[in-house]
């Protein structure tokens, strides 16, 4: 595929229809998958992790009954295909009686082999899910309030917590500790998010003779250098693979290239999010113990201080923050005492919970009434309810309806979204469904 094909397959207009739903008996308020997806765990208010087969859940290897289908959309067929759950159980004293926690947040190893989960008292536990599924191998220490957001390094070296006690932290999974404590923030963490350095269409080569591609293979490490030395090692390659005409032929003849989404995140900048609105870039190559981040955006009044979700642009240059008056503020990095530009809803639409980039012309915004597709493209003036032609500037995803969505999150090759409702423990209605989009 060429580069023109590549840029004319992302100019078309996304269309999202849903086709899991998974009813749940609770809130939902976390989710988290392993590369590849195919596995899926979510956390609910009901001290229970599950683990869904996503590849089978979006095949229709579980169908809905004719009663769970009576009030959804007409497009979903399928529920999800649960494969095991367990209590998310916290760690106590020898005579003590146990503690079964709410799952604040839920991180997933890239493999599959362990999952963190978050709880109410601001512990944070390494469970296995391969072998003795929910059994707790390690213990960090170190939050005294519920642990609210949890995110892994690409590498599954190292991982960020923020807490409800204000603190984010970082933590080494090789030594099982606390490693470096940023600051103190105005309030509740409510979203950590790393920058995304890159977000593109780049040509994978598979080989049929091998199963499946070696993800953890030198892909993830050629970020490390710049374009010029990639250019410098693949003539080298290339030469030499040009002394011998029959080697060549024979690469070629057993090697195919399949467009994939690939995106890779910073292991320095990230974001962090609180629930008083605030919100603020930090850099985890700053020395010591740092008190104050190294952007910090203007608040407006209007906005109101509140703040659930906030998320990076796929090109990391800008931030989108979800607002209480049924507004969107965009922030550009290079410019933090102003905001870029106000996605508006109507007036009766709520709070908007969860924010989610689709790719980088559209953004998923999650509020009480509704999940709304934006179209950045066409709302491209400064206070940006709608376009210059007058069009509405968003559309609403059908699925969801009522209620606050806990957490949004699309896959890297940009063909499925998953929308869960909850409100985090947070105040607020929600509904009791995890949602799987197709992407046409």
């Amino acid at each position: 595929m060429d580069k023109q094909s590549q840029e004319t397959a992302l100019a078309i207009e996304p269309e999202l229809n849903p086709i899991v739903a998974i009813p749940y008996a609770t809130g939902v308020y976390s989710i988290a998958f392993t590369r590849g997806w195919k596995w899926m765990f979510t956390g609910g208010e009901d001290g229970f992790v599950r683990k869904f087969d996503f590849h089978g859940s979006v095949e229709g290897r579980a169908q809905l009954t004719v009663a769970q289908r009576h009030a959804l959309a007409d497009s979903i067929q399928f529920n999800g295909l649960l494969c095991s759950y367990w209590e998310n159980e916290t760690p106590v004293h020898r005579g003590e009686p146990g503690h079964i926690s709410p799952v604040y947040s839920i991180a997933a190893g890239s493999e599959g082999r362990w999952i963190l989960t978050g709880h109410d008292s601001g512990a944070i536990t390494l469970q296995t899910v391969r072998s003795c599924e929910g059994a707790v191998q390690w213990f960090f220490d170190g939050h005294n309030s519920a642990v609210s957001s949890l995110v892994l390094q690409e590498v599954d070296k190292k991982f960020l917590s923020g807490s409800w006690d204000s603190t984010v932290r970082e933590w080494d999974l090789d030594r099982g500790e606390c490693i470096r404590v940023f600051g103190r923030m105005s309030g509740q963490i409510s979203a950590i998010e790393y920058r995304p350095e890159s977000s593109e269409v780049v040509e994978v080569e598979v080989k049929p003779d091998e199963p499946e591609v070696n993800e953890g293979g030198s892909d993830d490490v050629d970020s490390l250098f710049s374009e010029e030395e990639e250019d410098e090692e693949d003539g080298k390659e290339t030469k030499g693979e040009d002394d011998d005409p029959s080697a060549a032929i024979t690469a070629a003849a057993t090697t195919t290239k399949d467009p994939e989404m690939r995106s890779l995140a910073s292991r320095d900048i990230f974001l962090v999010a609180t629930i008083d609105g605030t919100v603020g870039v930090w850099d985890g190559r700053v020395g010591g113990s740092a008190s104050r981040p190294v952007v910090e955006f203007a608040q407006r009044a209007v906005s109101g201080p509140w703040c659930m979700s906030a998320c990076w642009s796929t090109l990391g240059t800008s931030i989108f923050a979800g607002r209480r008056n049924c507004t969107v503020e965009e922030y550009d990095i290079r410019a933090p005492n102003t905001v870029q530009r106000t996605l508006k809803f109507p007036s009766g639409s709520g709070p908007v919970s969860c924010v989610q980039p689709l790719d980088s012309k559209h953004l998923l915004c999650a509020s009480h009434d509704n999940i709304r597709l934006y179209d950045l493209a066409t709302s491209n003036s400064g206070g940006g309810g709608e376009s210059g032609d007058g069009r509405v500037p968003f559309t609403i995803v059908p699925g969801h309806s009522g209620g606050m969505v806990s957490a949004m999150a699309v896959d890297p090759s940009g063909r499925f979204v998953v929308a869960a409702s909850g409100n985090r423990g947070w105040a607020g209605r929600h509904a009791e469904y995890v949602y799987v989009y197709e992407v046409q």
